[in-house]
This record gives C-alpha cells, sequence and structure tokens, in this order.
C-alpha cells in the first residue's frame, strides 16, 4: 500500500522536471515591435538579434 504514495510522488516529481526543462527556453523571449527594440547582448557574435512574430530571436 505504500508504493502508491511513493509512485505518485515520483511521477510529480517528474512532471515538474519535464515541466522545468520544456519551459526554460522561453525565459528569455523578450517582446518588441522593432529589431531595434532587442538588446543585442541576448545573441553570440556571429548572430544579430530579430524582431519576428513580436519576439526577439537570434537569426
Amino acid at each position: 500500500m505504500a508504493q502508491i504514495p511513493r509512485y505518485f510522488y515520483a511521477f510529480i516529481i517528474f512532471l515538474y522536471l519535464f515541466h522545468v526543462a520544456t519551459t526554460n527556453r522561453f525565459l528569455y523571449r523578450i517582446g518588441c515591435d522593432t529589431s531595434n527594440d532587442c538588446p543585442s547582448y541576448m545573441c553570440p557574435p556571429p548572430l544579430s538579434p530579430r524582431c519576428t512574430k513580436f519576439y526577439c530571436k537570434c537569426i
């Protein structure tokens, strides 16, 4: 009987880790109207920030 809560807690921890792993890349989404709104420090040197679909992306 004690195995059911243990599996349930393990499942909750797995779901939490999956959620963190899949949403981590969206933490750095910066809203924009034009490409000038995007900060230059957000991209590594060969790439430049551009505004696409109202979010800054490195292109």
